[in-house]
């Protein structure tokens, strides 16, 4: 009997935790506070935090929330605080990123849930003086279970709070516009590919150089063009313009999409680039590294001009000739830019070596890009080979 009663006690507990433990921590749907974007910027002196205490730069923290009313009523371009507006922002002045938050929480009726997180913009100002490190904003959002490993990290140029009110036509709030221009990388070779906050923790801990993704704000929108450079050490280095972004693209095989253009005659013919790779063979002479990247491309005639006649397979040879020479150029571009300017290497030659060969890496690694820098020294030959596969629709647009 007492057997018996001691295992219906146990049950009993059993099903009592059970029920008492299931929604401990629920939050009502409209009670959350969903916040769709983050943009951190370097507090001004007049800005003061709640605490005041050790010599940590303050930094400003705007959260872009949403209010699924106006976002069920399509209210695109309509700004923050008019009637049907989709968002608001709100900006607070801490130390942390944590203590952001909380003093966020403090400041709105909702609390705060980043699960619908998309975006987090860094002002290069933030990170580039060294006493703000690039990864200690990023832990915040690394720790907390809420986050995913896909939120877009972007480094704006300048202000980046001013990013959270670009107007936008065809989406609700600015965030939304943003993170869906994230995906035209697949467009164009000026930009970097996206950059998820999993793909820019993996960099941190390697120990390499790396590049993000640039944001800028203009009068009509935004422009993603370019990228913001980080040393070994994730320190912000300097932004890379579009040129030297596309040259890039080529060098590390990341290009997915665009155009690459070529002078014949006086005339731009265009190159509708459908898919790249690349390829890196490494070797040593009298203790100097010499490669050589080749890259390959395929893709279809965008322009072509009257006077040549692309039925011609002698055009066609001239024409991959010459979109094989601007590639070169590109990648050479970007490649003195790197040596020369910054002395970093966001091209990953060192972590090519590092993976093929580490005897000779190991001798090497700490003079790659510090001490001896011998990145800088490094003989970088470019190969490419183009392919035109299709000449579009037409054979030609006018008679000749």
């Amino acid at each position: 009997m007492r057997r018996w009663r001691g295992a219906g006690i146990a049950l009993l507990l059993l099903l009592l935790s059970i029920l008492m433990s299931a929604c401990w921590d629920r939050v009502e749907i409209d009670q959350r506070g969903f916040v769709a974007g983050v943009a951190i910027d370097k507090a001004g002196k007049k800005e003061e935090s709640s605490q005041k205490r050790g010599n940590a730069p303050e930094l400003i923290g705007t959260y872009q929330m949403l209010i699924p009313s106006g976002l069920r009523s399509g209210s695109g371009g309509k700004e923050a605080g008019t009637p049907g507006a989709a968002y608001f922002n709100l900006s607070v002045t801490e130390r942390s990123l944590m203590a952001l938050t909380a003093r966020m929480s403090a400041k709105t009726s909702r609390t705060p849930y980043f699960e619908h997180l998309q975006a987090i913009i860094i002002s290069n100002e933030a990170v580039k003086d060294g006493r703000t490190d690039f990864a200690d904003i990023l832990d915040f959002f690394l720790r907390n279970n809420e986050m995913r490993r896909d939120i877009n990290v972007l480094i704006a140029d300048g202000n980046a709070k001013r990013l959270l009110s670009v107007k936008s036509m065809n989406e609700s709030y600015p965030v939304g516009y943003i993170d869906s221009a994230i995906n035209n990388y697949t467009k164009t070779c000026y930009m970097r590919p996206e950059s998820r906050i999993g793909y820019v923790h993996e960099q941190i801990l390697k120990n390499v150089s790396f590049t993000i993704q640039k944001i800028d704000s203009y009068a009509d929108g935004i422009s993603l063009t370019g990228a913001a450079l980080f040393d070994t050490h994730h320190r912000f280095v300097g932004f890379l313009g579009g040129i030297e972004t596309c040259g890039l693209n080529f060098l590390t095989g990341d290009v997915e999409g665009g155009v690459v253009e070529a002078e014949l005659n006086g005339d731009i013919i265009d190159y509708d680039i459908e898919r790249a790779t690349r390829k890196v063979k490494a070797r040593r002479e009298n203790g100097r590294y010499k490669f050589t990247i080749q890259i390959e491309a395929e893709g279809t005639i965008g322009k072509s001009i009257r006077l040549l006649d692309v039925t011609k397979l002698s055009s066609i040879r001239k024409m991959e000739q010459l979109f094989a020479k601007e590639i070169v150029n590109l990648s050479e571009k970007t490649i003195k830019t790197l040596q020369k300017k910054y002395k970093k290497d966001a091209i990953g030659l060192g972590m090519y070596l590092y993976q093929n060969k580490r005897m000779s890496w190991n001798e090497i690694s700490e003079n790659w890009e510090e001490g001896k820098q011998l990145f800088t020294e490094a003989d970088i030959e470019v190969k490419a080979e183009v392919k035109i596969r299709r000449l579009g629709n037409i054979n030609q647009s006018e008679r000749k």
